[in-house]
């Protein structure tokens, strides 16, 4: 009993934390400026203020209506084309025999002890090197590999049934079709 009183209490206390955020993002975006900055803090403002949205859509110097767009854009991309080149990296490294699947692996795990802040610099050099800067290409394909994901599939394609992969072959598929 005490347990599941502690559980429940820890549980609670997280998504306090967890929705705090979106609560200050709805409180302050129906509030005044004065009540925003106000010293003394108030709940829920007292007059409610719906303008304050359509205003940030209808600026005409900051797009945000397409900010939005082009963040939906750029995240289904990215998770899309991680998702392909992950997983076949990783049935690649489970399935697929060769000589030097090891080290290949070995190398994809040392990759992740490097910090990504270390990979800024580099990174933008070779966007802009390929002129892709301001464009999707630069946000999108840089990201389209992620060691931590290659290990999570060839750790799932390593764990699947090998039989089934048989049972594949011997209908005539390809290693894409097995895929």
């Amino acid at each position: 009993m005490i347990r599941a009183v502690f559980r429940w209490t820890a549980l609670a206390v997280s998504a306090i934390l967890f929705l705090l955020p979106f609560y200050l993002l709805l409180r302050n975006g129906l509030a005044s400026r004065a009540e925003i900055t106000a010293p003394d803090w108030t709940l829920w403002p007292k007059q409610i203020r719906w303008e304050n949205f359509t205003k940030l859509f209808d600026q005409q110097d900051v797009p945000f209506a397409r900010s939005i767009l082009n963040s939906v854009i750029v995240a289904v991309l990215q998770t899309v084309g991680l998702l392909v080149v992950c997983s076949l990296a990783g049935y690649g490294l489970a399935r697929v025999p060769y000589r030097y699947s090891k080290p290949v692996f070995y190398a994809v795990l040392a990759t992740l002890m490097i910090p990504t802040s270390v990979t800024f610099v580099p990174s933008f050099v070779v966007v802009s090197t390929l002129g892709w800067l301001s464009d999707f290409r630069g946000l999108v394909i840089p990201g389209l590999f992620s060691a931590f994901s290659v290990f999570l599939f060839r750790q799932y394609f390593l764990d699947f049934p090998k039989e089934l992969e048989d049972a594949g072959r011997v209908d005539g598929l390809s290693r894409w079709g097995v895929f």
